[in-house]
């Protein structure tokens, strides 16, 4: 016979408020770590663009890239500071600040974009595969 096992919350460990507290800004502190490494790279990457060969428009992308791991790294620094004003018992709500993640880099996207098309022909830009919206 095959026996089912099923868990509930009940079943899980519990945490207390203050350490549902802790790990959200642990885990906010990874992400913003993550991000903040990330984009000191692509940052570097970006003063350095003259000496790695990088076409202006390699340097543009290179430098919007730059900006989104900036913003993710300012996301996950939100996340910390919601943790860490909102009472315990309601701090799962820093969890949430992670949905920002998709509109915030769409909006970037889209400025990046445009000050693109500003600034290279159509061509430049296909040949490099950057995604631009056409209207």
């Amino acid at each position: 016979t095959t026996e089912i096992y099923t868990l509930s919350l009940h079943d899980a460990l519990p945490i207390s408020n203050e350490e549902a507290r802790q790990l959200m800004m642990l885990y906010g502190l990874g992400f913003a770590l993550v991000y903040f490494i990330l984009w000191r790279i692509y940052k570097y990457a970006s003063k350095m663009s003259a000496g790695l060969g990088l076409s202006p428009i390699e340097a543009f992308i290179t430098k919007s890239y730059s900006y989104q791991r900036l913003l993710m790294c300012l996301i996950g620094l939100l996340s910390i500071g919601v943790a860490y004003i909102l009472p315990a018992e309601k701090c799962g709500i820093a969890g949430f600040i992670f949905i920002l993640v998709y509109p915030a880099i769409s909006v970037l996207h889209s400025l990046r974009s445009k000050r693109m098309k500003k600034l290279f022909t159509q061509k430049e830009i296909e040949e490099h595969h950057f995604p631009v919206q056409h209207k």
